[in-house]
C-alpha cells in the first residue's frame, strides 16, 4: 500500500513522523520515504544533523536512488512529486 501526503505550507515535520508511525502500525513495515529533490533539501536545513546520507568512496554519492535516512527510515528522489508531497511506500 502506498500513501502520498502533502506538507506544503511549512515543511512539517510532525505530520510527517505520524504518517510514519501510522504507516508502521497499519502496515506492518517501516516505509521508504519519497520525496522531490526541493523538499528533501528542504527538509535537511534544519535536521541535516538527523541525515545520515549514504557515502561510498568517501563522497556523497546517489545508488539506486537512495539519498539517505530520515529518522532511520531510508529516502529516495523522485521528482514526479510535487515540493511537499510525500509518498511512504
Amino acid at each position: 500500500m502506498t500513501e502520498k501526503f502533502s506538507i506544503v505550507r511549512q515543511l512539517d515535520t510532525e505530520k510527517l513522523s505520524g504518517k510514519i508511525a501510522y504507516f508502521v502500525h497499519e502496515n506492518g513495515h517501516n516505509p521508504y520515504i519519497f520525496a522531490n529533490n526541493a523538499t528533501l533539501e528542504a527538509l535537511k536545513k534544519p535536521y541535516e544533523q538527523e541525515m545520515v546520507f549514504t557515502s561510498f568512496d568517501g563522497k556523497k554519492t546517489l545508488y539506486k536512488g537512495l539519498i539517505g535516512r530520515y529518522q532511520s527510515y531510508k529516502m529516495f528522489e523522485d521528482n514526479t512529486l510535487k515540493y511537499g508531497e510525500i509518498e511512504l511506500r
